[in-house]
């Protein structure tokens, strides 16, 4: 299992390997390994939750889920993937999506994670029912740029990374009403969507610009 990863049982388990081992598929979406539970039988479920270390989304206001997957079946019998997520160690697990049918080459999936905060888990469920095995690969979880401020010597600017990141032209940034607002100071500042809260402020130096790919919306 990787590592800061577990799982929620021993048996059946997740390999880690090339495709499904078998052809179905026959490599990994990248790399030379995926993950791949197969096994079980149609009649009986067969589960494990391949569960990821706990982020905290705390300065976050939205997040989104992707990965890629294949779950082909093999004659009737249909494999099956259930995505979850909880917000604490003790939480019960929310179903996020469900996918039951054939996927025969590597698909992706995109989910907007909700309910974020400081403990925020998610959890891949498959489900071997005797299909040829559900594989995932290529799990991403990204978020905005969000603003936080405050770094010592540089407690307004738009290009110190500590003070949330440096948005590129892909970058959707979110400005919160915080103690600290930014402040543009170069001609290069640059990013995708542009949403500031009610009340706070992006300050542009005079001289300077920034440019939004996107758009900007002022709650």
């Amino acid at each position: 299992t990787p590592s800061c990863w577990t799982e929620s049982v021993a048996d059946p388990f997740w390999l880690y390997i090339t495709g499904d081992g078998n052809g179905h598929p026959v490599a990994s979406h990248s790399g030379s390994r995926n993950a791949c539970l197969t096994g079980g039988a149609a009649t009986y479920d067969s589960k494990d939750k391949l569960i990821t270390p706990v982020f905290d989304f705390s300065l976050y206001n939205n997040a989104t889920l992707t990965f890629w997957h294949t779950q082909q079946k093999s004659g009737s019998n249909q494999d099956q993937l259930t995505i979850f997520y909880r917000t604490s160690a003790s939480g019960s697990w929310t179903q996020l999506a469900q996918y039951t049918n054939s996927i025969t080459s590597w698909t992706q999936e995109t989910i907007s994670l909700p309910n974020l905060g400081s403990y925020y888990q998610v959890a891949f469920e498959g489900n071997a029912k005797g299909g040829y095995g559900v594989c995932i690969d290529d799990i991403k979880i990204t978020a905005p740029g969000n603003w936080v401020g405050g770094t010592p010597g540089s407690l307004t600017s738009w290009e110190t990374p500590s003070n949330g990141l440096v948005p590129v032209s892909t970058t959707n940034v979110y400005v919160p009403l915080r103690t600290y607002l930014p402040v543009v100071t170069s001609t290069g500042a640059v990013c995708n969507d542009l949403i500031i809260e009610h009340n706070a402020a992006l300050n542009v130096n005079l001289s300077e610009k920034i440019t939004v790919n996107g758009k900007m919306t002022l709650k």
